[in-house]
């Protein structure tokens, strides 16, 4: 991003008065998503889709509703508390300094994980599509443009990039699930339709992958960028709470109908194949190759590469953000920590395209570390957000919110309770 201090004013746009203006006015909630969007969500999708088939695709409806109230929660808060301050003030201020190293460590832990698997995933979906340059290469372009968005283009010129990259991920993913042919019905079943999964014993079992796919979701140091993200757009004031809700639902929207589509390649490609294993954006371009043709899948991994690449450019943004707050207390880009972070943070991934590991593998230690972090953050939003000394009694979680975010917790706790029982028996 550019050298401007967050500290800045920023000119608030006017409150939109008809549903056009609305939707002309969305652009934060298309940054926040796309860039929590990435790999991942390609590896879920498919591990799922193959294990499971569509049977499964109503647990993501759950998902996105959950992640829906906590980003909700956190975006109010910044809105509306009378100190003005930042979700990571308000949890220092809770847990106290200590809080403080834990962000610290989280984002050491992102560079090294996470990230490492945005780029590497970037790396080999280029190289699946331009073989003429290795993983490795591709893999130090990708950083290279990463390093040049977290320093120089304005927020305007992110959300412009952003909105383009939405649309090309959602018509590229839309082409190649139509020319797929799937079986649109049971594709319609699984997404309304609450059922167990073939393969999974019981209604036990089966809970057990909803609360998984909610804990896995809404967790994250990472859900605290939002509010950066409004505050440069302009919304500063409880009047900009409905048009926050309307940015949050239009793209939890979008992202909820991408990650369903997801599915169908997966479905149809491995699951009822059955055979093939995803472990590199290589194995999803073969086998799409061999079922579709080059032509139609090299349509459907542009539209992969366009949600890989938007978390090499919003992640580490945002979460140099989260960590010049948690650190120095404030969001100073101009600040060594910001200089040091957006230069240091990219060696971890520079490193991880000359090894052998794939991504998959990297994003799924990213994702047990992160839900570590989640717990802290997850529990603290639910409490701030009802502390009437920190949000005020007019702004408080209603009682939608509160029960949406509990159940979202205590799945996450419930997930992280038995990580840590599969850790002792492992270890046993």
């Amino acid at each position: 991003m550019s050298n401007e201090n967050q500290q800045t004013a920023i000119p608030s746009p006017p409150i939109p008065k008809n549903i056009l203006e609305y939707v002309r006015n969305i652009g934060p909630g298309f940054i926040f998503l796309l860039s929590i969007l990435g790999v991942g969500d390609l590896t879920g999708a498919s591990v799922n889709g193959s294990k499971f088939g569509y049977a499964i695709i109503w647990t993501l409806l759950l998902a996105v509703i959950a992640r829906f109230m906590v980003v909700e929660a956190i975006g109010r808060f910044g809105l509306c508390n009378p100190e003005k301050l930042s979700p990571i003030q308000a949890l220092v201020k809770l847990y106290g300094k200590w809080f403080r190293v834990l962000i610290a460590i989280f984002v050491v832990c992102f560079f090294f994980t996470n990230m490492s698997a945005y780029v590497k995933g970037c790396a080999e979906i280029l190289n699946a599509m331009f073989p003429f340059m290795p993983v490795s290469a591709w893999g130090l372009v990708t950083i290279a443009f990463g390093i040049f968005c977290v320093y120089s283009p304005t927020y305007k010129f992110i959300e412009k990039m952003f909105k383009g990259l939405m649309v090309v991920v959602f018509l590229t993913i839309v082409a190649a699930a139509v020319i797929v042919q799937p079986d649109w019905g049971a594709f319609f079943k699984g997404m309304f339709i609450p059922s167990i999964p073939p393969g999974v014993p019981d209604l036990r079992a089966t809970m057990f992958v909803v609360v998984g796919a909610i804990g896995t979701v809404i967790g994250g140091v990472g859900q605290l960028m939002y509010p950066y993200f409004i505050k440069q757009k302009g919304w500063n004031a409880p009047s900009y709470i409905k048009m926050v809700r309307f940015d949050l639902a239009f793209t939890v929207l979008f992202l909820f109908l991408i990650d369903s589509l997801l599915y169908i390649p997966a479905v149809t490609l491995i699951h009822e194949q059955e055979g093939a294993v995803i472990q590199t954006a290589m194995d999803i371009f073969n086998m799409m190759h061999m079922a579709i043709g080059a032509a139609a899948t090299f349509v459907f991994m542009i539209g992969i590469f366009g949600a890989a690449i938007t978390s090499v450019v919003g992640m580490p943004y945002g979460v140099l953000h989260v960590f010049q707050e948690a650190v120095i207390g404030r969001v100073d880009q101009k600040h060594l920590t910001w200089k040091i972070g957006a230069t240091v943070g990219w060696i971890p991934p520079a490193i991880a395209v000359f090894t052998n590991i794939p991504f998959t593998t990297i994003s799924l230690l990213g994702g047990n570390i992160n839900l570590f972090f989640s717990l802290f953050v997850g529990t603290g939003i639910l409490i701030i957000g009802n502390k009437k000394s920190m949000i005020g009694e007019k702004y408080r979680n209603p009682w939608w919110s509160n029960l949406g975010l509990g159940v979202a917790f205590a799945c996450l706790w419930y997930l992280m309770g038995m990580r840590l029982i599969e850790l002792v028996q492992s270890f046993l």
